[in-house]
């Protein structure tokens, strides 16, 4: 059984300085809601094929997974997979200028279940869906603010 969708918000910068910020992987904790630890695991830092340990506390819940960089082409394309429990999710990021000063950001989002998620994924659509688009506008806010 498998999920998929699109996401996009506008943000109110220039597409220099979103990338900049996007890139720099510590300003995750800034806009991830959750994220306790960020651990490069394999390969070097932001670059195609390295592996991070991603841990979050979802509300009051432990939650892991790995996350490998699978195509770093920005801004056209950045590519990431990640591998949880019973779900394999790939998200494919890409950033457009729509004005010297406005940047659309867009996330075509694939998740793959197994198990006990697969029989409940088609009752989580919405929410698999308004937890990316949250994810947007936390990173929007703080692109916004900085």
């Amino acid at each position: 059984m498998s999920l998929r969708y699109e996401v996009d918000i506008v943000i109110n910068k220039s597409i220099e300085e979103v990338i900049d910020l996007f890139q720099n992987r510590e300003n995750d904790y800034k806009w991830m809601e959750g994220l306790k630890v960020q651990e490069v695991i394999e390969g070097q830092p932001n670059e195609e094929g390295s592996k991070t340990r991603l841990e979050f506390d979802l509300k009051g819940k432990d939650f892991k997974m790995i996350e490998t960089l699978v195509k770093k082409n920005l801004p056209d394309e950045y590519v990431t997979h990640y591998e949880a429990p019973n779900v394999d999710n790939t998200v494919i990021s890409s950033f457009t200028a729509v004005s010297p000063n406005q940047t659309r950001y867009v996330t075509d989002n694939e998740f793959v279940f197994s198990g006990l998620m697969k029989l409940m994924s088609p009752l989580m659509k919405g929410a698999f869906k308004k937890q990316s688009q949250k994810y947007l506008v936390n990173f929007k806010t703080f692109i916004e603010n900085e």
